[in-house]
């Protein structure tokens, strides 16, 4: 292959109760005009995506897709679901500035604080 590709796998720590979680990585650049967006999260018997559509395409709605084992039908029998979860076809941008106006306007309690970014470490700078 010519074209680059990147990958690498993170060790994050909860913050709040100190367990450790791997993240992937995963990075490419080729000539197939298709915008891929995704985060999985997994466990022992469901997989959660979240989809982002194109960030240049406005109005687009983030959807959910969750497969997972389920019971079948019958007694002991184990069946596969997949679901499309998609709430509202309002764009993440719109809902994000809406929540904010709220804030701003409202005197609505903003949901990152400044101290709670503080106690995490994290900082924009």
């Amino acid at each position: 292959m010519t074209w680059p590709i990147w990958t690498a796998t993170f060790e994050y720590t909860h913050a709040s109760n100190g367990t450790t979680f791997p993240v992937i990585y995963e990075s490419r650049i080729n000539d197939v005009p298709v915008f891929d967006a995704h985060v999985d999260i997994y466990t022992p018997s469901k997989i959660v995506r979240v989809n982002i559509d194109t960030p240049y395409t406005r109005g687009l709605p983030t959807t959910m897709t969750v497969p997972e084992k389920v019971a079948g039908p019958r007694k002991g029998e184990t069946a596969f679901v997949e679901r499309c979860v998609r709430t509202t076809y309002e764009n993440a941008y719109t809902r994000e500035f809406r929540e904010w106006q709220e804030c701003v306007v409202n005197g609505k309690e903003v949901k990152t604080s400044v101290q709670m970014r503080e106690a995490t470490g994290r900082s924009s700078r």
